[in-house]
């Protein structure tokens, strides 16, 4: 009998791709493992242990190695070098990824975390939404966080999770809501056409 390997076994599960994604990450246990762009569309094999996810090519060559991650975010684990020059250039412009904007919207509540982050699977790129993020994170700026966590339950109960419709519906509740201000102070807004006990002396 040959002798023992001087290693523990590593348990290794394995998953198969037919074709890389547009957004070229991966996904196990919903986790999202990036692997070079310019493997979009073709097969690959990802092998992961305890600690570690391996990225193969269709012919069992690694293409690329990751830690595993088991963090609730970020959900995309990216190495910069796999990345299209236009969304590298975007990414150190702006300093921003997908974490960061889930991680501001997480200040309004589960509502506007999940809006979020909708809106940033919603692109085949992560990156194309980061104006979108950044456009509905802003707009809240000064605006109560129950008006907004209104607004982003009614953007996702709608499935209509976009920037322009989360303005859209937060402008109408911010409407609503100075109405109903105004009326709960019993006083009638000033207005030209208004006339007080003076005028009927």
């Amino acid at each position: 009998m040959n002798q023992l390997p001087g290693e523990n076994y590593t348990l290794c599960d394995y998953k198969y791709f037919l074709k890389v994604p547009d957004n070229y990450h991966l996904e196990y246990d919903a986790h999202y493992y990036s692997v070079l762009y310019t493997y979009m569309g073709k097969p690959a094999i990802l092998k992961a242990t305890m600690t570690e996810i391996r990225i193969c090519d269709e012919y069992n060559r690694l293409i690329c190695k990751h830690p595993r991650s088991y963090r609730d975010f970020p959900l995309y684990v990216t190495d910069s070098s796999h990345m299209p020059q236009e969304h590298l250039y975007y990414k150190e412009v702006n300093a921003h990824d997908g974490a960061y904007f889930r991680r501001w919207a997480s200040v309004y509540g589960d509502s506007m975390v999940m809006l979020i982050d909708r809106i940033l699977r919603s692109p085949k790129h992560e990156e194309q939404a980061y104006n979108s993020c950044a456009g509905v994170l802003h707009s809240c700026k000064d605006v109560p966080h129950n008006l907004i966590r209104e607004a982003a339950d009614k953007c996702v109960a709608a499935n209509a999770c976009k920037y322009s419709y989360f303005k859209k519906v937060l402008g109408m509740m911010k409407r609503e809501h100075a109405v109903g201000t105004a009326g709960a102070s019993g006083k009638l807004p000033s207005h030209s056409n208004i006339r007080g006990k003076e005028a009927y002396k």
